[in-house]
């Protein structure tokens, strides 16, 4: 789950042009609408490069000559921040983000938050997107609601993060579906509930998301609320593994490597544990360790099982730095 990606819409700098730009005419020059106009659409043309110069100066007249404007102050804001110029670019943001502009604040609330260069900023970016969020976008209720499960810029409230996850799965956002599951399997903040989190992660899991899909398969295999059913947690392991979701690709290398709902195939173990341990999961590290160290499926290899213990442990896993002590190393 995770943040998503900017949206990007914005506004206003120092400094505006006051007279006619070069090239473009006099009649357009006095023309609002015109400007609007021709600085949107030179903006369509780089959405995904920084915009030209020339292209800036007309957006910022434009802008100039219609102040009210806050959808245009963000489009030339989102061109400010794809140009390198951040600290205009949020100033421009938040202009419109004060006029009420809904992509405004989504986009502010997330640079607040990637930035996060204080409490205050991620406390701002708490803010603005709990105003989106209200207005009904399910991304941004998702992410409000991991805001408040991990008491970040609002103070944790495993309650307030079940509200907004559940908000959000009224639009099928698979994320909000995967967490507010989560949030049931575990008990936090609302009663423990198999039966919800099984429908919840299936529901997600049918639509694709990974997460969701080894969470399943992780329920079928210790027979959490639902019939043990290791056929079933293969078929769900392999979908997020072929989807390249390190967890699901670690899991599903596991059954191959005890034979549990495949046939044993240590070829195919080693191949799943090492995709996901290059991807950097620590369980999958920590496992590929033990396949080098017993030599299974490969040549038995110290150096090459210390290596990957050493980077599971690196990462906290439990027993990877003992495993490194037991083998003569330090973690």
């Amino acid at each position: 789950m995770g943040v998503a990606r900017l949206r990007l819409a914005g506004l206003l700098a120092a400094g505006l042009m006051t007279g006619p730009l070069a090239g473009s005419g006099a009649a357009q020059a006095q023309d609002p609408q015109a400007l609007r106009a021709a600085c949107i659409t030179a903006l369509k043309d780089t959405l995904d490069k920084p915009a030209k110069p020339e292209t800036l100066d007309l957006c910022e007249l434009a802008v100039a000559v219609n102040p009210p404007d806050a959808e245009l102050k963000s489009w030339l804001a989102a061109a400010l921040l794809r140009s390198g110029q951040e600290d205009r670019a949020l100033e421009a943001f938040l202009t419109a983000a004060q006029a009420g502009y809904l992509d405004a604040q989504k986009t502010l609330g997330l640079m607040y938050l990637r930035q996060g260069r204080s409490g205050a900023d991620v406390a701002q970016a708490a803010a603005w997107l709990r105003a989106v969020a209200e207005a009904g976008d399910s991304e941004v209720q998702n992410i409000l609601g991991t805001l408040y499960l991990k008491g970040i810029g609002v103070a944790a409230d495993p309650g307030e993060a079940a509200h907004w996850f559940r908000r959000a799965t009224v639009s099928g956002n698979t994320d909000a579906q995967t967490n507010l599951a989560y949030l049931h399997l575990n008990g936090i903040g609302l009663p423990r509930d198999p039966a919800a989190a099984i429908s919840l992660y299936r529901a997600a899991a049918k639509q694709g998301s990974p997460i969701a899909q080894t969470a399943l398969g992780g329920i079928y295999i210790q027979g959490d609320g639902v019939e043990r059913d290791v056929d079933e947690a293969t078929r769900w392991f392999r979908l997020s593994a072929e989807q390249g979701w390190p967890p699901g690709q670690n899991n599903l290398g596991m059954l191959y490597l005890d034979g549990l709902g495949v046939e044993r195939d240590l070829a195919l173990a080693e191949q799943w544990i090492r995709r996901a341990a290059v991807a950097g999961h620590p369980h999958a590290q920590a496992n590929l360790g033990q396949i080098y160290e017993k030599g299974l499926g490969i040549p038995q290899d110290t150096a090459q099982a210390l290596a990957w213990y050493r980077r599971a442990a690196a990462q906290g896993h439990p027993g990877a730095a003992e495993s490194v002590r037991r083998l003569g190393g330090t973690p």
